[in-house]
């Protein structure tokens, strides 16, 4: 990608300006309005349907001042038109994560480390994922589009949808949903509607209580049929054992849970997604040994899985 976009800044959750202002993808960074935005000061990103979301190194001081007056912590989130956001954040990865390596590259080479260095590219996202230091495993978990990647993972369709639930946090195919709702009291009516990504369980049942809440008025009938319809359909038979089992994860049956992760398993060998399921599952049934073990074979397959190794640091760290 390359060319020029349009975006506003957006503050607690709303895009902020009646008009939008310019920006342009160029190789040395982000131009937003008249101030460039280096890529080496992105840490992070992710994308949910327009908004771009941007992890920022606040302490490098070619934020330019405009960028700075919109930051929310070391977040930047830009609601972007006439364009891909997307398609934006790839590019972005890929320019940043490349600054990323090679900062960490020359640094290891002033300690002596050179060989140490060892770098691969993301299959979906093109962006360097940095494995120096780290012994060769079957997986790779991409931190910039959330994906894992390896031992088999390239025959499934669209893996770059698999991640974790923004709203259970399991890992499993993740979708937006449009969640809308309608209501009429005689002289008074009114409707409600927000975006969410979600996994199929979520996603289902998210449609279901749509279905319950909207059928009264059928406005929002179909949108919560549609919901349902999608979480169903599409998708991998070699993941089609992951909704069940998150669904009986969630209740506490990790024993009835297992029988359809075992599904994955068979397909994909260890596969850190699938443990990192098992191991919430295995929590909330009270089996806190269990659970500490699924997540050593995440890590041990997948060191760099990100949702493994910040469940980890808040295990470890005291209340």
């Amino acid at each position: 990608m390359g060319g020029n976009f349009k975006f506003h800044y957006v503050i607690d959750g709303n895009a902020k300006g009646l008009f939008a202002s310019k920006g342009e993808v160029r190789q040395e960074g982000l131009l937003l309005g008249d101030g460039l935005l280096p890529y080496r000061t992105v840490c992070d990103s992710t994308t949910r349907d327009s908004r771009l979301v941007l992890v920022l190194d606040t302490t490098d001081p070619d934020i330019p001042a405009k960028t700075r007056e919109h930051l929310q912590g070391h977040h930047l989130v830009l609601h972007v038109s006439n364009a891909s956001a997307e398609s934006l954040e790839r590019y972005i990865d890929r320019f940043s994560s490349l600054h990323e390596a090679e900062a960490h590259k020359k640094k290891l080479v002033s300690e002596g480390k050179g060989h140490l260095f060892r770098v691969v590219a993301c299959p979906c996202c093109e962006a360097t994922v940095d494995l120096s230091e780290l012994s060769e495993t079957p997986y790779v978990y991409c931190r910039f589009c959330e994906s894992i990647f390896g031992d088999g993972m390239s025959t499934l369709k669209d893996p770059i949808s698999y991640r974790e639930c923004d709203a259970c946090g399991y890992h499993d195919r993740v979708q937006g949903y449009g969640e809308f709702y309608f209501y009429f009291l005689l002289v008074i009516y009114g409707f409600s509607h927000n975006r969410r990504h979600l996994c199929d369980a979520c996603g289902s049942s998210l449609g279901k209580k749509l279905l319950a809440t909207n059928l009264l008025f059928l406005i929002g009938v179909p949108n919560a049929i549609s919901c349902i319809l999608r979480a169903g359909a599409g998708k991998d038979t070699q993941m089609a054992g992951l909704t069940e089992g998150n669904r009986l994860a969630k209740k506490g049956q990790i024993d009835k849970a297992n029988e359809h992760y075992q599904k994955v398993l068979n397909n994909f060998k260890g596969h850190p997604g699938v443990h990192y399921n098992r191991a919430l599952g295995n929590f909330a049934s009270k089996r806190m040994n269990e659970g500490l073990q699924d997540l050593a074979t995440v890590i041990e397959v997948c060191p760099t899985h990100l949702p493994a190794l910040r469940l980890i640091d808040r295990l470890s760290t005291p209340a």
